[in-house]
């Protein structure tokens, strides 16, 4: 028999997250564009998390020193 196979079923072949639908492979899609953004996001901060850490009003907590509170502003002084 010499019958083709139809082009959408050589492309759900390739590709098999087509069979979930459109709401599916949108929502994978925005994730992965999240994904992108966040990562972008995290690159942009690296000087502030540095410019943070050169303060030491946290030094016995590592993640908080990478915080704007180790600046030393959110102290309260009472005299």
């Amino acid at each position: 028999m010499d019958i083709q196979t139809p082009h959408n079923e050589i492309e759900l072949h390739q590709n098999p997250m087509l069979e979930l639908g459109f709401g599916m492979n949108a929502y994978f899609k925005m994730i992965k564009y999240m994904l992108i953004l966040m990562f972008w996001v995290c690159l942009a901060n690296l000087p502030l998390f540095w410019i943070f850490s050169q303060y030491d009003t946290y030094e016995t907590m590592p993640l908080a020193s990478l915080s704007m509170g180790n600046m030393g502003g959110a102290m309260s002084i009472c005299q």
